[in-house]
């Protein structure tokens, strides 16, 4: 599978660095053949660029998916710092391709005839908007965390490797949930709010109460404020 989506892949289009080699000089690694060594490491928690290096010596499954090649811990190195923006548009088309695939189902849940009193909890209270601000944090957050381990890369110190481990399981982490919140932006964008009349973000307090029809009916201050800290719009 690995092999099959790296190889459908437009690496040019997706501005990967020397998707066409040059006509003069020697030849460099495929970007191909890197990106599968890549991709391979982060489905199997192998992190810092010179344990990919001796998985290319001694790992049967990365010698066959690389036929062979040893690329030096600084290509592999460079190829991640070179090609950052390139490596967030290949997950991006890996979202894609997993949806395409049914691997993430789409479920509509809808309720007929009831009417149903609940407060969401603010955390996992959605919209557009919202999504879209998460989203733009996290690919912050990425950055910055490449950034790091690109300058970690560069040092020889054997200490730098716990703290590299620990940034990569920190991005990969980010990574889910991007993903997560690009499905749910891509799929159910503003449902809530646009579909459903009675549904509102509130900022308030969640207070469990009874509601009953003659007090949503008042048009008090005190009626109006108890309605919403239970969640329930008032009729007036």
């Amino acid at each position: 599978m690995l092999d099959a989506f790296v190889d459908g892949l437009d690496l040019e289009a997706l501005s990967f660095t020397r998707s066409m080699p040059a006509s003069t000089g020697r030849p460099g690694y495929d970007p191909r053949d890197l990106l599968k060594l890549y991709v391979y490491g982060y489905a199997n928690q192998i992190r810092s660029s010179r344990r990919l290096m001796r998985e290319c010596r001694r790992n049967l499954e990365v010698i066959f998916l690389l036929r062979g090649l040893v690329p030096d811990f600084r290509t592999i190195a460079d190829f991640r710092k070179e090609n950052a923006e390139a490596l967030k548009r290949v997950f991006q088309v890996f979202t894609k391709v997993c949806v395409e695939l049914d691997l993430y189902k789409q479920v509509l849940l809808a309720v007929d005839g009831t009417k149903v009193r609940a407060v969401n909890s603010k955390s996992n209270c959605y919209t557009t908007d919202v999504l879209l601000k998460k989203i733009a944090t996290i690919d912050a957050h990425i950055s910055n965390y490449m950034a790091t381990m690109d300058e970690l890369d560069q040092t020889e110190e054997d200490e730098s490797s716990c703290i590299r481990e620990r940034l990569q399981e920190i991005l990969d982490d980010f990574h889910a949930r991007k993903e997560r919140y690009c499905l749910m932006n891509g799929n159910i964008p503003h449902v809530a709010l646009k579909y459903d009349k009675e549904a509102r973000v509130f900022s308030l307090p969640y207070r469990e109460a009874d509601i009953t029809d003659t007090l949503r009916a008042r048009t008090d201050p005190e009626a109006i404020r108890t309605c919403l800290h239970a969640g329930v719009l008032p009729l007036a």
